[in-house]
């Protein structure tokens, strides 16, 4: 549809992470930031890293699903009685909270060497 609304025009397209991380960026007012990206999912990335400039923005690393630290939250979010799109207020509700949950999730999720997240089967 955009190519034929805007038929001279040069459309270029980017990832759901890289918009998210451009976002950050251009909203900083910062030329020289680290970006982190925690999403369910946009396209196949969960999370990703970034590292900017004043050459430019640069992915450093990213995380793919199934290993997904925005799904997590969101089970939780679902668990919590909240419905789809009620992230945020979790999210604001947790500074107010005590981390009595965390040995869990310290035995649940892990960054590799290589700076991926990876999270166990814990269903077996």
């Amino acid at each position: 549809f955009v190519d034929e609304a805007f038929p001279h025009t040069r459309i270029r397209y980017h990832s759901h992470h890289d918009c998210h991380a451009a976002t950050a960026w251009f909203g900083s007012g910062k030329i020289n930031q680290s970006i982190f990206v925690v999403d369910g999912h946009g396209e196949c990335d969960t999370t990703t890293f970034y590292q900017s400039n004043q050459k430019g923005m640069q992915r450093i690393n990213e995380t793919k699903w199934p290993n997904s630290l925005g799904s997590i939250y969101l089970a939780i979010t679902r668990y919590l009685g909240y419905d789809y799109g009620d992230e945020y207020k979790v999210m604001g509700m947790s500074a107010y909270g005590k981390p009595i949950f965390y040995e869990l999730f310290k035995e649940s999720v892990s960054v590799s060497n290589e700076g991926k997240i990876v999270i166990k089967d814990t269903t077996k």
